[in-house]
């Protein structure tokens, strides 16, 4: 933590969620959250090192502390609609993968549908059609 007359600093971790050492920076006086790519505004996620099943559970802790305003890894800032957001978009990502994993198909057999209010975190191919998973 830094702290001086003005303004307090936390650097804080929450679990691994994009990577094993995701790490935040937190002002709590005026309620900031700065994820680094722990969460990212649009379609910028990199799945290679995610924990993506406790990830969305990383961002109920960062939810938590309530911000009023998120500056993402990637993408514009905003407020918290970006963290749950994501948050929903790995939750349902996940529950597709699993079931496609579940009726034993291998990754390139697999069909993955999300919800169109997904379609801020699913980058689109060049004419414009959402990438499927």
């Amino acid at each position: 933590m830094l702290k001086d007359k003005t303004r307090e600093v936390r650097f804080i971790f929450l679990g691994w969620g994009h990577t094993p050492g995701d790490g935040y920076v937190w002002l709590p006086k005026e309620r900031v959250l700065c994820t680094g790519d722990a969460a990212v505004n649009g379609p910028r996620n990199k799945l290679l090192d995610a924990n993506i099943a406790n990830w969305p559970d990383v961002l109920d802790k960062a939810l938590a502390l309530k911000p009023l305003h998120v500056l993402p890894g990637h993408g514009a800032a905003g407020d918290a609609e970006i963290l749950t957001g994501q948050q929903k978009f790995l939750r349902d990502l996940y529950r597709e993968v699993k079931a496609e994993t579940d009726a034993g198909k291998m990754p390139a057999e697999m069909h993955i549908k999300l919800p169109d209010n997904d379609s801020n975190w699913v980058p689109n191919r060049p004419d414009g059609v959402a990438t499927r998973y």
